[in-house]
């Protein structure tokens, strides 16, 4: 994905407005405070930990910080043969829960597209 995305973003790491790096979701390579948003997409089902997954999301984001995460429920993802091998999933109305057990407040769940092959589960919580 690292590849993937250096490559699709190109212009915009030569230009120095994007920078990307692998990182660890319990223990994060930045030091506290150091982000404005945090954004995720299709990573929480590998996340060893959740609670301390967020908890970490939480430690970079300045005060008053936003953080959304995307995902697929559950249910939809049950569908999908692929997610035997090492997928935790979850139900949209499991994440807010965490996140707030993680410290963010202001959580809000969206769920769009419930039923279809692409659904779609936005997440966002304020550090």
């Amino acid at each position: 994905m690292v590849r993937e995305a250096e490559r699709r973003f190109r212009h915009e790491i030569a230009n120095g407005r994007l920078r990307v790096q692998l990182g660890d979701i319990a223990a994060l390579p930045f030091a506290s405070a150091t982000f404005d948003r945090v954004f995720t997409i299709n990573t929480i089902y590998f996340w060893p930990d959740t609670v301390q997954g967020f908890e970490e999301i939480r430690r970079v984001l300045k005060p008053g910080g936003l953080t959304v995460i995307a995902l697929r429920s559950r249910e939809n993802m049950e569908r999908a043969s692929f997610t035997q091998h090492g997928f935790r999933l979850f139900s949209p109305p499991e994440v807010p829960l965490f996140m707030q057990q993680a410290g963010f407040t202001n959580v809000k769940l969206t769920h769009d597209r419930q039923g279809t092959r692409f659904d779609e589960v936005l997440v966002s919580g304020v550090a």
